[in-house]
């Protein structure tokens, strides 16, 4: 049976995509992707701070090694790709797909390194300055909206203290961006309780520093809930989508590609090598009777 990625449950993962390109949903099934997916330096990156702070919170040992390990190689069930790729390319080297611990010599390895070891005390002196009395880093955080079940992994959660529990997003920027994801996680750690922060944590090499950003988690929200009622409705469509895949279906005729779309890209979309459609829309091609479905 093909599973489709957010049949089960709808996550904010699964609305992005489901707003990028369909069909990577249908992508994005272990059995197709797996060992196959692809990873581009500022993801790699972001993963390696994430990992870092994840394993602090957990009192985890932090050794390089195991850091990008756990990168490359998420143990998050809806995500298990098995041990995933990195493109390289300019500027972060010349074009190449690296594997670890293979390339483990390779400059952006120790480039990675370099960013862990500005990283770490930085985000050890934030922790101790806070001083949370519970932390859960990389949780998933489920909450049920009528009869639909909606899931988010959050980077960090704290019990400061407070009647609420501090959600915290983590970013490389300078900038925060007050966000529909933002927005939702916010909701799924505490539900409906009114006005409430929401930190980001903001790493732009040299220094991390936190914004704080206020929502008003309540039912009268209308922009939380047009995107809740948005993803109970993507839900639905994905799990129809799903149905009609097993019966026979072509996946791209209910799930359909979007090569129009930004992340259409070798540098940009992980399962570039598994898409046909993208990389024929590139070539000049993409009307190829053989591999378009119908409209």
């Amino acid at each position: 049976m093909t599973k489709v990625y957010g049949s089960d449950k709808m996550s904010f993962t699964a609305h992005v995509n489901f707003n990028q390109c369909r069909y990577r949903l249908y992508l994005m099934n272990k059995d197709i992707a797996d060992g196959k997916t692809l990873l581009f330096p500022p993801m790699v990156r972001g993963l390696v701070l994430h990992k870092v702070m994840e394993f602090i919170a957990k009192g985890w040992d932090t050794d390089p090694d195991r850091i990008i390990e756990a990168s490359l190689k998420p143990q998050r069930t809806d995500v298990d790709f098995g041990r995933r790729l990195i493109h390289i390319y300019p500027p972060y080297g010349d074009s190449a797909v690296l594997s670890y611990p293979d390339d483990a010599d390779h400059p952006f390895f120790r480039w990675l390194k370099d960013e862990q070891r500005a990283f770490e005390p930085a985000i050890q002196r934030y922790l101790t300055v806070r001083r949370p009395k519970a932390m859960y880093p990389e949780k998933e955080w489920e909450r049920r909206f009528h009869d639909w079940d909606i899931v988010g992994h959050v980077d960090l959660v704290m019990d400061i203290g407070r009647p609420y529990l501090f959600a915290i997003d983590l970013k490389t920027g300078d900038r925060p961006k007050s966000n529909e994801q933002f927005l939702l996680y916010s909701w799924l750690v505490n539900g409906f309780v009114g006005k409430q922060p929401f930190g980001v944590l903001l790493w732009d090499g040299y220094e991390l520093r936190e914004e704080v950003l206020w929502f008003n988690i309540k039912p009268t929200n209308p922009t939380l809930m047009r995107l809740l009622w948005q993803m109970v409705e993507e839900h639905n469509t994905i799990k129809l989508a799903e149905g009609a895949i097993n019966r026979g279906v072509h996946p791209a005729k209910v799930l359909r590609p979007n090569t129009r779309q930004f992340t259409c890209s070798e540098r940009r979309c992980s399962f570039w090598e598994l898409c046909p459609y993208g990389r024929r829309n590139k070539q000049g091609v993409i009307n190829d009777e053989d591999d378009e479905p119908n409209t």
